[in-house]
């Protein structure tokens, strides 16, 4: 182990101006795929409360637009990688987290106001070395714990890194990375001999690595999502409403009374499914088949990405928490969609911060919500 005093470059603050790294200079190092990134969000069909709805909450379900930074794709030339996210240039610059996926961006402390040039010291273990080009195509661990981020932070670089030309021999992922992920990579052309694993305890210096910046969430890219649909054609279901149980999630942001609502979702023909409990070719068959889809915001709501276009989505859950990437997601598909917000039961656990609380639906209300989603043209 040893202890590297090192130039943090803060890209929180600095970036899109990624050409004026050092190491970034020419062109054939930085490469602007989508230079605007520009689009605008439909509004829901109609949203229902049981309780007075956060002013966060109200700003996400009413965004019409978004403009995000223009998206890049760099090449360096024998960085390291080491802890959970950070790249070390052959220059001595650091990379933060940022510059890989802005998921944790306002938990570090360079995000909070810094100047963009600080100096830092990181521990790096002991370093191996990998002779090889890769791609990173996720450095976190949530991409590989989290099948959110997969499906709308991950899989997207697969096309962003073909756009940019990017001609690498191996794909770095984590090691948090599930089975059905390193299945969903084969079926796209990417075995596990070309997947290079990688512990958040270990150092790894490689001979060329090309990144991916992607200042926001990368949903709009949909050509992997597009593959695997043709893929699993063959298991397309004939099931047209499906409700979409968090039953199997983690023990955040659980529907409570689910029991006592199941007999509404059965009244107007949905079928509940559970995602994880689910094949990945089963999954996607099912959900590129499905024409009313209602579920809780997270993991398993996320594969409406696989949906035709013309479907929609009901979404229920707690006040206290909405997403950008449902509007962005049925903007994109061409979905509608519309919620129901129940009453939450806030959580004290420090890591959520009220957010992820759990939550209950009034049945009456329920059948009223989706007689109206059903019946909407």
């Amino acid at each position: 182990m040893s202890v590297m005093r090192l130039q943090g470059i803060d890209s929180f603050t600095w970036l899109p101006r990624a050409a004026s790294f050092s190491e970034l200079r020419s062109e054939e190092c930085c490469v602007v795929i989508d230079a605007d990134c520009s689009y605008g969000y439909p509004l829901p069909l109609f949203a229902y409360t049981d309780e007075e709805l956060p002013s966060l909450t109200k700003d996400k379900i009413l965004r019409t637009a978004v403009r995000n930074d223009p998206i890049y794709a760099i090449r360096l030339q024998e960085p390291i990688l080491c802890g959970d996210s950070t790249i070390i240039t052959a220059r001595g610059e650091v990379l933060l987290d940022m510059m890989v996926m802005n998921g944790r961006r306002r938990a570090m402390p360079a995000a909070r106001g810094r100047d963009a040039h600080f100096s830092m010291e990181i521990e790096v273990p002991e370093t191996r070395y990998l002779d090889c080009s890769a791609a990173l195509l996720f450095f976190h661990s949530a991409s590989g714990h989290h099948h959110s981020h997969w499906m709308i932070q991950t899989l997207p670089k697969l096309e962003l890194f073909e756009r940019a030309k990017a001609d690498f021999e191996k794909l770095l992922v984590y090691d948090s990375i599930q089975p059905y992920q390193l299945e969903t990579l084969d079926h796209l052309g990417y075995p596990q001999d070309r997947i290079v694993q990688r512990a958040s305890t270990e150092a790894l210096k490689i001979r060329e690595l090309y990144v991916m910046y992607t200042w926001n969430d990368i949903m709009p890219h949909f050509g992997a999502i597009e593959r695997l649909r043709s893929v699993a054609r063959s298991q397309a279901s004939s099931k047209e409403r499906i409700y979409v149980s968090r039953r199997d999630a983690r023990n955040v942001r659980r529907f409570l009374n689910e029991q006592e609502c199941l007999p509404v979702f059965e009244e107007f023909g949905f079928q509940t499914v559970v995602p994880g409990q689910l094949g990945l070719m089963e999954e996607i068959g099912l959900f590129s088949s499905a024409r009313l889809i209602c579920g809780a915001l997270g993991a398993g709501l996320c594969n409406s990405a696989y949906t035709a276009p013309g479907a929609r989505l009901v979404v229920i859950g707690d006040p206290c928490y909405a997403m950008d990437w449902v509007p962005e997601l049925c903007g994109l598909r061409g979905h509608s969609h519309c919620y129901y917000f129940g009453n939450s039961f806030y959580s004290y656990e420090s890591q959520h911060l009220g957010t992820h609380n759990n939550w209950v639906l009034d049945p009456q209300k329920l059948r009223k919500v989706l007689k109206e989603a059903c019946e909407l043209p």
